[in-house]
């Protein structure tokens, strides 16, 4: 019976507070994506582009983008910059447009677009 109450107890521990972490790879055995759950409902996500440069950080809340996302291009340049509250797309958002070397800057609330406008490059430290 002692022996029984230990084991529940470790299994309750583990479940209830240890992290699932998953990760894939590039075929050059370079990290691909890194998901940790840190909840059941609550999974920070990272990806890589193949030369190893971060290309997207985020989080998931029950399956849908929640907080802050941000996208990098291959040399680690911002690309663009995010703000999602349960998977809707809320507050400033930046994209990054090469031809133009600006930034677009869009202000929603609850999915729907309230102010556009730009910002030249170099980004200002504010924004990064």
């Amino acid at each position: 019976m002692r022996h029984f109450l230990t084991y529940l107890f470790l299994m309750v521990s583990i479940l209830c507070y240890g992290k699932k972490i998953e990760s894939s790879y590039y075929e050059n055995g370079q990290l691909k994506e890194y998901r940790e759950w840190i909840k059941y409902d609550l999974v920070f996500f990272t990806s890589y582009h193949p030369n190893g440069q971060l290309k997207q950080r985020g989080t998931y809340a029950y399956g849908l983008p929640h907080g802050e996302w941000k996208e990098y291009d291959s040399q680690g340049e911002l690309k663009c910059s995010a703000f999602y509250m349960d998977g809707i797309k809320e507050g400033l958002w930046l994209h990054k447009h090469i031809v133009e070397k600006e930034y677009s800057q869009v202000d929603y609330v609850a999915n729907q677009i309230m102010s556009h406008g730009v910002v030249p490059f170099p980004l200002p430290e504010e924004y990064r």
